[in-house]
């Protein structure tokens, strides 16, 4: 597919830069793509792991929405019927419409959505070097964390070429014939001093 997917652009004339001689044979690409990591690298069928035991918790399953409502709105109802009846002393009257007003001004000020986990841990361990990463306004009144989100999408590319050249490091270390079952710690190691992009690592 990667083939016919160049040779059909080469077609269309969009680059000026290849021709059909250049692109590589369908073997070479298969062979590039198994040494980088980007293919499985063995044809066996996979087999679905057995189901875990949650320390002997039954699980259960529905087969319709319908179901599962039906089964949450019990699950609530016998958690709010009580047997006993509890006195409740009230300290104080809140005006709710007050405060939802205030609330929805506020968030019309400024509106900074949640981040993910991954966003979090980027701003703690930014925080830890004294770095404070604040959110960016992308439109008025309307903030993104960018930063985070740039610095988590280097950390996945930088990640995904690492473990792309340590599989052709493993194939080889087998001869460049084999399929290695595993990366090794020494397969990184080798890949980190042997490529410019990573030698910042070896500081």
């Amino acid at each position: 597919m990667v083939r016919t997917a160049i040779l059909n652009l080469l077609n269309k004339k969009i680059s000026s830069h290849l021709n059909v001689d250049s692109v590589w044979s369908r073997k070479a690409i298969m062979s590039w793509c198994r040494k980088n990591g980007f293919v499985p690298m063995t044809s066996e069928k996979m087999t679905l792991l057995p189901e875990p035991k949650w320390s002997g918790i039954e699980l259960c399953s529905v087969t319709s929405a319908d179901d599962l409502l039906s089964t949450l709105k019990e699950e609530n109802n016998s958690k709010l019927v009580s047997s006993d009846d509890e006195e409740i002393e009230i300290v104080e009257v809140v005006n709710k419409a007050k405060q939802v007003l205030n609330n929805q001004t506020q968030l019309q000020a400024s509106h900074i959505p949640h981040l993910n986990e991954a966003a979090i841990y980027v701003k703690e361990v930014a925080s830890q070097i004294n770095v404070n990463l604040k959110p960016i306004e992308i439109e008025p009144c309307i903030y993104a964390p960018a930063i985070e989100e740039m610095i988590l999408a280097a950390c996945k590319a930088l990640a995904s070429d690492l473990i792309g050249s340590a599989v052709n490091e493993g194939y080889n270390r087998l001869g460049g014939k084999l399929c290695p079952e595993e990366i090794t710690v020494s397969d990184v190691y080798s890949t980190i001093m042997k490529t410019p992009q990573f030698d910042f690592l070896t500081n």
